[in-house]
């Protein structure tokens, strides 16, 4: 009979240390950040026809330690900033509507202008509007043509969740046997890199030099010309997956699993 697979894997020693911040350098200027969040919510305030709305900026400076029985010593820092735009309106029939825009930076001066997030709130109010007046989609099976954002949830959601290792052994098995078998046409490629701080001109949320159990993030390929390859590891281990890839993560409070990093689609055939 095979040996039973052990419950958690080995993994490199780790040695790295960033220095704190300056927090005089990092600390956020609340009252312009008010003035602009005031100046963008204006917009929403003028449309009696909303049921909610607001603005509102999430900003982020953390330091972590992580100090492990293997002898690895990771001390990092992480700064973020996110503003959030939400309007809701509710249609004739009760339907309630919402809609929502995020923008995203490690550095909150490098945020759109004000005049930019004032462009997009305004822009939300004709969307919402145009689909309070919308019929009600009937159920529908066929095609469809998704919009970036939508399709970057969709890919996140039905597709990066099930390449999380941990999943194939809580029920989340939709490619547990698919590994070199095709699962998208043959000009995708499919990968996790969580050493991406930009891709296009753009701030990487899932951007970490080591995870939370003190593994060297790596990129991971997990599709290659439509092929499964692998899946997104931590130090739990899978049968034909013994090590972790860098993509244990956790949330205050809770123990590290495999979870998606910084998910990138491409295709030879936009």
């Amino acid at each position: 009979t095979k040996p039973p697979r052990p419950c958690f894997s080995s993994a490199p020693v780790e040695k790295y240390y960033e220095n704190p911040y300056d927090l005089n350098k990092v600390k956020l200027d609340d009252k312009a950040w008010q003035e602009r969040l005031n100046a963008i919510s204006a917009v929403f305030k003028a449309d009696a026809s909303l049921t909610a709305a607001s603005a509102s900026i999430d900003y982020e400076v953390s330091r972590s330690y992580l100090v492990n029985t293997d002898g690895s010593e990771v001390v990092q820092n992480r700064r973020s900033a996110r503003v959030m735009l939400m309007v809701q309106v509710i249609a004739d029939d009760g339907m309630q509507l919402p809609l929502m825009h995020d923008f995203f930076a490690f550095n909150p001066d490098s945020l759109p202008s004000q005049g930019a997030m004032i462009a997009v709130a305004k822009d939300l109010l004709r969307r919402v509007e145009a689909l309070r007046k919308a019929p009600v989609a009937n159920p529908y099976t066929g095609p469809a043509i998704l919009s970036g954002p939508a399709s970057g949830v969709f890919f996140h959601e039905i597709f990066g969740h099930r390449l999380e290792g941990h999943r194939l052994k809580e029920g989340g098995e939709t490619f547990k046997n698919m590994v070199g078998k095709s699962v998208l046409p043959t000009s995708f490629q499919v990968f996790c890199d969580p050493t991406l701080r930009q891709y296009a001109g753009q701030d990487m949320n899932g951007y970490y030099l080591y995870d939370s159990e003190g593994v060297k993030a790596r990129r991971v390929a997990n599709v290659t010309d439509g092929v499964l390859r692998s899946f997104l590891m931590s130090r739990v281990p899978l049968d034909g997956f013994p090590e972790s890839n860098g993509h244990g993560r956790a949330s205050v409070g809770n123990d590290p699993v495999s979870r998606q990093s910084n998910l990138i689609v491409e295709t030879k055939t936009p």
